[in-house]
């Protein structure tokens, strides 16, 4: 979470206070796009939250786990650090899992937030090549190369001098071999995907 800073005059407070305004706008997702950021219920009244955070968009972060994986994928598990916080004025007073900056923010409130950190084991699909995806369902777009090497095509003939007809020292695709259509040949080919 960002704040833009501001000084309180004396008037807005017997105490020159630095201020903290509300965030800068963000997009309702975390930094890589997948995990969901859910702005956290506000479930208390009683008891004064820091004017800081009265409008401040406290977000709970929610993650989706695998039980299973798709297209041979494997189920393993990996160990995660989760930013936590707790405070009576949010979600009934339990505990909710932030992003880092959030918690970086909510740990310099003591009076309004409890944060701490934590390693949770945590599943995961590990994908075989070619699947993508937190349950390896998306297949990933496979590019291929075709050389014809024999005849050679890929070599092209940037050697033969140039006429009205072509210029092969420009390169590109030079005719450099003539076929009849109305005969069969043999070709061979690699396939680097």
């Amino acid at each position: 979470m960002r704040y833009r800073h501001s000084k309180a005059s004396q008037r807005d407070s017997e105490k020159a206070v630095e201020k903290k305004e509300v965030p800068l706008p963000q997009k309702g997702y975390a930094a890589d796009d997948t995990l969901d950021l859910i702005a956290a219920v506000k479930t208390a009244t009683n008891g004064t939250l820091h004017p800081d955070l009265v409008d401040a968009p406290i977000r709970r972060l929610d993650e989706p786990y695998p039980t299973s994986c798709s297209a041979r994928g494997q189920l393993e598990t990996q160990t995660q650090l989760y930013h936590m916080c707790k405070s009576a004025f949010f979600e009934n007073g339990e505990a909710f899992r932030v992003t880092d900056d959030d918690y970086a923010t909510l740990i310099d409130y003591i009076d309004d937030f409890e944060c701490w950190t934590e390693e949770r084991e945590t599943p995961l699909c590990m994908c075989a090549p070619g699947n993508t995806d937190f349950v390896c369902m998306t297949q990933m777009s496979q590019s291929c190369v075709v050389n014809i090497t024999s005849p050679p095509l890929y070599e092209g003939c940037m050697d033969r001098p140039d006429s009205d007809y072509y210029m092969y020292s420009l390169g590109g695709f030079a005719p450099c071999y003539y076929y009849d259509f109305n005969e069969v040949y043999e070709f061979e080919l690699t396939l680097q995907c």
